[in-house]
This record gives C-alpha cells, structure tokens and sequence, in this order.
C-alpha cells in the first residue's frame, strides 16, 4: 500500500482547486501522441548507449508492435517483456523488474 501512496504522490499534481490531476499529459490519449512518432525514433538512434527497454505484456501503452519499433530504431538496445505486468512494472512486478535489471547490467 505504501508502494502505491509513493507513486500517486509523484504522479498527481494538487490543483489551486485542492483537487489533483495527473502529471502526464492526458493529449497522449485524446486523440494521438502529443509529438510525431517519427520522431521519437530518430532520437532513439542517436542514443550510442546500451538502452533496456522494460515492457510489462500487459500494457495498454507500449504495443508489442510500438516496443519492436523502438528497439529496432535503438543502436544497441535489448527488450525485456515482464509477464503479468501492466504499464508501471515497477508497481506492478519490482521483483521481476529488479532481476532484469541486474541482468542487464551484469551485477
């Protein structure tokens, strides 16, 4: 319960209404991404560093299709799919997300 209150906390911004609202931009769901997908990939390939791209396979952010694309635009990139996670792996499976992560940087 504490892992979610922490992540709410960073992710609502108070209002002056003393009401919240999400800190993401919500145009990237009204309607199509709030900047050219093109884009995105162009700056992609100019990242020279080892890139782990995490993907919880049940996400209803990142497609298999988008997550393919982006490590295909990447230099060295590796995809890691974390079964029974949504969008926010951290929350959704840490342990899994932490092993992946240890993986991939070889400690």
């Amino acid at each position: 319960m504490e892992n979610l209150r922490n992540s709410l906390r960073h992710a609502l911004r108070l209002q002056p209404d003393g009401s919240h609202a999400w800190k993401w931009d919500p145009a990237q769901f009204t309607g199509g991404p709030p900047f050219p997908r093109d884009e995105v990939w162009a700056r992609a390939g100019m990242i020279a560093r080892r890139t782990l791209v995490v993907r919880g396979a049940e996400s209803d952010v990142l497609s298999v299709d988008g997550a393919a694309q982006l490590i295909a635009s990447l230099r060295s990139g590796t995809l890691v799919t974390i079964e029974g996670a949504g969008h926010t792996v951290q929350s959704d499976k840490p342990r899994e997300l932490a092993l992946a992560l240890r993986e991939f940087l070889g400690v």
